[in-house]
């Protein structure tokens, strides 16, 4: 039986004006991947990727202040899933050892 498992990314997303900092969330379905092979992983790695990017934006346009600030949304996302990618990669490992 295949487990469904989450990983979630975090952004702050700043405020614009004199606007409160939201956090908003993306979910990574990882279940249908297979993360004991590095093909598998890689993917893994895209999903956080894209998730990212989505959540703080692409950050090619726009003044230097927005890309950077796009930039800087999606590694502190990447670096909030990078927790939960590893709980991922272990409990496929684990599931490994047990048979």
């Amino acid at each position: 039986m295949r487990h469904l498992i989450i990983a979630t990314l975090f952004a702050v997303v700043a405020p614009v004006a004199a606007q409160a900092a939201t956090v908003e969330t993306r979910s990574v379905r990882v279940a249908d991947l297979d993360l004991n092979r590095p093909a598998g992983i890689a993917e893994l790695d895209r999903r956080i990727d894209r998730a990212a990017r989505q959540l703080c934006g692409v950050g090619s346009i726009g003044p230097v202040w927005q890309r950077r600030a796009a930039d800087e949304c999606r590694a502190e996302a990447v670096a909030r899933a990078t927790g939960d990618r590893q709980a991922a990669l272990a409990t496929r490992q684990s599931a490994l050892v047990g048979r």
